[in-house]
């Protein structure tokens, strides 16, 4: 269920009461292109990075679990506009409680061959750009990581006193290049997978559609949109060692308005007066008359300043304010793992 009842449609109404803007808006059977490109244009200033709203929180399928010497985790998410931040668990451990982390978010990250006990940043970076094995090929992977053999046995880390040494579990297939990760775990086929010349996967528009998997042996991958979002963590994990689960947290992207009836979510109800007001404040740039048009400045201006006051009065809970060491108090007394004391490690 969204934030929001209140709908574009509801919007323009109330853009109606205003004799100045009635020129500008759309008329009954007309295009209502204009009214979507300014209910844009508000929606991506109200959902900058510059406004962690609680409303637009958003992570709870982007969690996952890291892998023997991989660095990047290909996803097919759509909806990440910026990252916030997150925790990482030592999702075995069995004291009570389990000892968990806060994880660092970066705007980016370069690859890199360093790994140690526990990774301590994160980046969103999209899945053309990650690092991906190649199934049956010999040698080492770019960064260090080891590429699927025929054959080969992919331990589930979950319940394992140490993380299992396996392979990269993304891959680009030898057929047309499609990208592939892990989704079910089992034993290699003794030959590589017969790759498709065509994958259906999720996008942007329609993330609902069924992906595309193929069998290997007991295993099976799944397809991944190029497009897709996924993250890159530094330092990579070790080889074996603590298996960890990562939960990144983010503001999603503004929304895309596509139909009158489409509701202003996940701007809740409470909020709909500010995102009127912006719509007003824009559409006075566009009206024919210079004097009218001339409005448009203070408008935008007030605008701007009762939304940042709303964010402030919002604002009453202070961040969170926490310290953590880098290293045990038997430590050698130099740390390597990146953390907000020492970013780059």
């Amino acid at each position: 269920m969204g934030n929001s009842s209140v709908r574009l449609i509801d919007c323009v109404d109330f853009l109606q009461s205003f004799p100045e803007l009635v020129a500008v808006l759309p008329i009954a059977g007309y295009s209502t292109k204009k009214v979507y490109q300014v209910a844009n244009s508000v929606a991506t200033k109200m959902l900058s990075s510059a406004m962690k709203w609680p409303w637009n929180r958003g992570g709870t399928y982007g969690v996952f679990c890291t892998n023997s010497w991989q660095q990047d985790y290909a996803m097919n998410l759509f909806e990440i506009g910026f990252l916030q931040d997150g925790t990482i668990l030592d999702i075995n451990n069995t004291s009570n409680l389990r000892p968990i982390w806060p994880l660092e978010a970066v705007q980016n990250m370069p690859v890199s061959s360093q790994f140690f006990g526990q990774p301590g940043q994160i980046c969103l970076i999209y899945n053309h750009d990650m690092q991906y094995a190649t199934w049956g090929a010999s040698g080492v992977g770019t960064g260090g990581f080891i590429n699927p053999q025929a054959g080969q046995v992919i331990i589930n880390p979950i319940g394992q006193q140490s993380s299992p040494a396996t392979p990269n579990l993304q891959i680009k297939d030898s057929n047309k290049g499609f990208l592939w990760k892990l989704c079910t775990f089992g034993t290699l086929g003794t030959d590589e997978p017969d790759w498709p010349d065509t994958v259906v996967y999720p996008s942007y528009k329609n993330p609902d559609v069924v992906t595309t998997t193929i069998d290997d042996g007991d295993a099976q991958w799944v397809a991944l949109n190029p497009s897709g979002q996924g993250f890159r963590i530094s330092p990579m994990p070790p080889q074996t060692g603590r298996t960890y689960q990562i939960w990144p947290v983010w503001q999603k992207k503004p929304i895309q308005f596509v139909s009158m009836q489409q509701t202003i979510d996940p701007v809740p109800d409470d909020f709909a007066p500010f995102f009127m007001d912006g719509m007003a404040a824009v559409l006075y740039q566009q009206v024919p008359d210079p004097k009218i048009r001339a409005k448009h400045i203070d408008a935008i201006s007030q605008w701007e300043k009762s939304l940042s006051d709303c964010k402030r009065a919002g604002d009453r809970t202070r961040d969170s304010a926490v310290m953590y060491p880098g290293e045990s108090i038997m430590g050698s007394g130099v740390s390597m793992i990146p953390s907000p004391a020492r970013p780059f490690g």
